[in-house]
């Protein structure tokens, strides 16, 4: 799909030669994962020994280090999940985050784009996290924390919400915070943040990213992306380079999902960099601007029902990443009872998040 032109393009097929180059690839690709997977290199929070024995292959670039695998020619086909769902760009992505990413089980799917099974969207991600909250005992619903104090004497934290036009105190044992821990948003809640952890927080970048459901007649397809080929022949013993639109506000991708007999299309914008904030006001209407231009493109009709903007993608620098960032921050875990649960220590994905969840219980409970 051409963002700006509205253009829809066949699916993107490839020919015997290009497919049986692909499995060669792949194969060796998979073997590379597989030795940094089993060295402990990816395991959440990477800070295993292998993770920080790695530091400097971990924090280049994805491409660069296909490059210096002899695998450029699959460059190509890491654009679409990285670019294409917000992730990043294959020139800056580190390894660490793009290894999480593209697993090796799932490395031969890139070639499948537009078909039925590969990045199908079963269901929207909102819906999902309601039905695992609805299984959650004791929650509060509506509920905004405002204030997290350490009390250090007695080893507990006053945590203060509000809630409508009250205020609620409650004492606790251990607090986990689950949300990325931009600077600004933990030195609002956090009353006594020390200067290392304003410095650590300080690393932690977002994209400007933004979700929006729309209605467009006449799509079929469970998934466009805003990618456009520079080659359709398919005789061509090369794999065809796609040139994405990265980060410049347009829509990168819509990904159809069912609600009753009638389709919807969620699509996903983002804005290029490595930022401190979310989205602002300014962002928004950019996004939301290059959004309806390219959906009256597709189709006179088509109309946005709703946006979301979040904090995407939690991630840090290659330099960060090298500078030790991942362990400074186990080392302040727990420090007064008070924890960061965010999928910074793993990937920004639904089954990230999961695995998260669960080792993050198993190693601090």
């Amino acid at each position: 799909m051409d963002p700006k032109r509205g253009l829809i393009f066949p699916k993107l097929t490839y020919s015997p030669v290009i497919t049986a180059k692909i499995k060669r690839l792949t194969d060796k690709f998979k073997s590379y994962w597989g030795q940094l997977s089993q060295s402990g290199a990816l395991e959440m929070g990477y800070n295993s020994a292998a993770a920080n024995e790695k530091l400097d292959e971990l924090s280049m670039p994805i491409d660069k280090w296909l490059s210096g695998h002899n695998l450029s020619e699959l460059i190509p086909l890491f654009y679409p999940p990285i670019t294409a769902q917000g992730y990043g760009d294959v020139r800056n992505i580190a390894v660490l985050y793009a290894m999480k990413l593209i697993v090796a089980e799932d490395i031969e799917l890139l070639t499948l784009i537009g078909d039925n099974t590969a990045f199908q969207v079963k269901e929207g991600f909102d819906t999902f996290v309601h039905r695992i909250a609805e299984t959650v005992r004791d929650k509060y619903l509506g509920w905004r924390a405002v204030r997290i104090e350490r009390l250090r004497q007695t080893g507990t934290q006053q945590v203060t919400f509000r809630v409508g036009n009250f205020q609620i105190v409650r004492t606790c044992g251990k607090t986990i915070l689950a949300f990325p821990p931009l600077l600004g948003q933990v030195a609002t809640l956090l009353s006594d943040i020390n200067w290392k952890e304003k410095h650590i927080f300080s690393q932690v970048k977002v994209h400007k990213y933004m979700t929006s459901g729309n209605d467009i007649p006449n799509l079929q397809r469970n998934v466009y992306l805003g990618l456009v080929p520079i080659s359709r022949n398919e005789s061509r013993d090369i794999i065809p380079e796609l040139i994405p639109y990265a980060g410049d506000g347009e829509v990168v991708a819509f990904t159809k999902q069912m609600k009753g007999t009638r389709p919807y299309y969620t699509g996903y914008s983002w804005i290029y960099g490595d930022y401190t904030d979310p989205a602002n006001g300014a962002d928004i209407f950019l996004m939301l601007t290059k959004l309806t231009g390219t959906l009256r493109k597709i189709h006179p009709f088509s109309r946005t029902l709703f946006t979301s903007v979040t904090d995407y993608f939690p991630h840090v620098t290659g330099q960060s990443i090298r500078d030790g960032f991942y362990r400074d921050f186990e080392s302040i875990q727990g420090d007064g009872g008070l924890y960061f649960a965010t999928t910074l220590l793993t990937f920004e994905t639904v089954n990230g998040a999961i695995e998260m969840g669960e080792k993050f219980v198993d190693k601090y409970f």
